[in-house]
């Protein structure tokens, strides 16, 4: 051992190895874990090796370290020792060292063989991996949050995972996001220019609550805004507005609920219709309108869940309907700011008004889907539930107790309720209530108390939505007495709307399109297409067409029944 060390400590020299480094203890080891070292007689072959053997000997005896350090001995391995050695073993070293790389190598193949095998066997278990949504930057995934169509699904995405409702609530991403939808969507199409005017006319409405007279022209908006307001486009949404309109995207919801039950739904289309009296007398259709009665609550019994007491309503039928209700909305807040604006001469009156019905009128991007999209949400809405707030005729003189500028309501000021009067204040007060207004109402009036109640002020009420303000805003300079009595956006300005659209979507290949819709609106539209609009899919020609042949059928059968024959109406469902 002594030889050992000392040969050792001068290839450890010539190798530049520090000798305090090697140990006794190491040549034990290597004497203990490498057998085959220990029976070499490195004595004999150290007197005959030059000093490049002698730098071999150095490395095998340290082959049990299986690494060889660097010169100051504290740093990290520099390479492998088997590696620094190569292919200069010693004949008789070199031998055995190779019988324990071949060894390994087997052990190593054998290994990969099966590491192969479990790997093979397990790709073919499980499905191919796609990806993953933790594997996206968050840049690209907030790019697919502003690409969404739609609110709810902006926020259903949120709530799928931890991760993506953490990156749509970071900063300012959540406003920026549904910014950048409201924007894009189409079913928001009105919702700018609806919040510039429900902002005008909530703050002149200001002015109600002061006091019950009417206010003062010098309070009065000028008759320009509207047009400025007209002008509003995406640069005008304002983040206040934003949350506005996230609010009234869910609360309008409700309506469509009530759309959507079926019990609501089934006697929304058995009540009466204007065109299906029979009778040309609008006292009687009044008296059966008033006769239905107040509207029940949806009927969910406990067998029965709340979605399946529902009518499926896609996620297009879902914004179609928003469309529809805030393009009358807006209609309505526009003729209520025309009412109360202040104009500089009193010719000015007239010529707006025409202006309103006609940016309504004659809007040429609406198609024919659209436009009777408007109507069916008016009828349901309007022309349904409104009445419906309103059933107790005998109660209806309390909405306009102690307001005697109300002088075409004398009858029913001196309680007489005669049906049509009751019936002409239900269709004035469509013209002032909003679809907010209406929720409320049916909540807490029709459904909240069992003797209608509420709100306990009814005039102050009608009072804060300016029911009781001028009709046709005020002037200060008279140089025309013309009033404009015409009746703006009411049920025959839709439906003048339709034609409109009938006559461009049949392109004169219809005949008189005039005579088709009122043929179809009267004998037909309760039947085929009331409570249906909405779930409509075809174009505006397979409109045109289905109304055309229905009412062709009518005529026919109408024929057979003058002659005595027996013929009946289809109804088949349309598209």
């Amino acid at each position: 051992m002594k030889e050992m060390w000392g040969l050792l400590s001068g290839c450890a020299m010539q190798c530049n190895i520090r000798t305090s480094s090697i140990t006794s203890n190491y040549l034990k080891k290597a004497t203990q874990h490498r057998p085959r070292l220990a029976s070499l007689d490195l004595t004999e072959d150290f007197a005959t090796m030059n000093l490049c053997d002698m730098n071999e000997v150095a490395y095998i005896c340290l082959l049990c370290l299986d690494t060889v350090y660097s010169y100051d001995m504290q740093g990290p391995p520099i390479m492998s020792t088997r590696e620094m050695l190569g292919n200069t073993f010693h004949p008789t070293a070199r031998k055995h060292v190779q019988q324990e790389e071949e060894e390994k190598r087997h052990l190593e193949n054998r290994v990969a063989s099966t590491e192969r095998r479990t790997q093979k066997y397990q790709v073919a278990q499980e499905p191919p991996s796609h990806g993953n949504k933790d594997d996206l930057p968050n840049e690209l995934i907030i790019h697919v949050y502003h690409h969404l169509g739609d609110l709810d699904t902006a926020f259903h995405l949120a709530r799928s995972c931890k991760r993506l409702n953490e990156i749509f609530e970071d900063g300012n991403n959540r406003l920026r996001i549904l910014k950048s939808i409201i924007i894009k969507s189409d079913h928001h199409k009105h919702d700018i220019q609806l919040c510039h005017f429900l902002t005008t006319n909530q703050e002149f409405a200001s002015n109600y609550a002061i006091s019950n007279q009417r206010p003062d022209r010098s309070v009065r908006p000028h008759a320009s805004v509207s047009r400025h307001i007209y002008s509003a486009t995406a640069n005008d949404l304002t983040d206040e507005y934003v949350w506005d309109i996230v609010c009234r995207w869910q609360a309008l919801r409700v309506l469509q609920d009530l759309y959507r039950d079926r019990s609501i739904h089934l006697t929304y289309c058995k009540s009466v219709f204007p065109y299906t009296t029979g009778l040309d007398s609008e006292e009687a259709l009044s008296k059966m309108c008033a006769k239905e009665g107040p509207l029940s609550l949806p009927n969910v019994s406990e067998t029965t869940s709340a979605e399946t007491a529902k009518l499926p309503f896609s996620f297009q039928e879902t914004q179609r309907f928003y469309k529809a209700l805030t393009a009358h909305w807006l209609a309505i807040e526009t003729l209520r700011l025309s009412r109360t604006s202040f104009y500089d001469t009193s010719s000015e009156r007239p010529r707006r008004f025409d202006e309103v019905e006609l940016l309504w009128r004659d809007c040429h991007d609406r198609t024919l889907q659209e436009t009777l999209d408007i109507l069916e949400v008016y009828d349901f809405v309007y022309g349904f539930l409104v009445r419906k707030i309103f059933a107790d005729v005998a109660h209806t003189y309390s909405w306009v107790e102690g307001r005697d500028e109300m002088l075409f309501y004398v009858e029913l000021l001196n309680n007489i309720p005669r049906y049509r009067d009751w019936y002409f204040f239900v269709k004035d007060a469509c013209t002032f209530l909003p679809p907010t207004n209406i929720i409320e109402l049916l909540l807490l009036s029709t459904w909240g108390s069992s003797d209608r109640s509420y709100p306990q002020n009814k005039p102050r009420y009608l009072h804060m939505l300016g029911f009781f303000d001028v009709r046709y805003g005020e002037f200060a300079e008279e140089d025309d007495r013309y009033i404009p009595t015409r009746s703006v956006f009411s049920l025959q300005a839709l439906e003048r709307n339709v034609e409109e659209k009938i006559e461009k979507a049949s392109d004169g290949n219809h005949g008189d399109f005039t005579a088709t819709w009122k043929r179809y609106r009267r004998n037909a539209w309760s039947t085929a297409a009331r409570g249906k609009v909405l779930f409509w899919q075809g174009s505006d020609s397979q409109i045109v067409n289905h109304m055309k042949g229905l009412t062709d059928m009518l005529a026919v059968n109408y024929a057979w029944q003058q002659n005595g024959r027996h013929g009946s109406l289809r109804s088949d469902s349309f598209l």
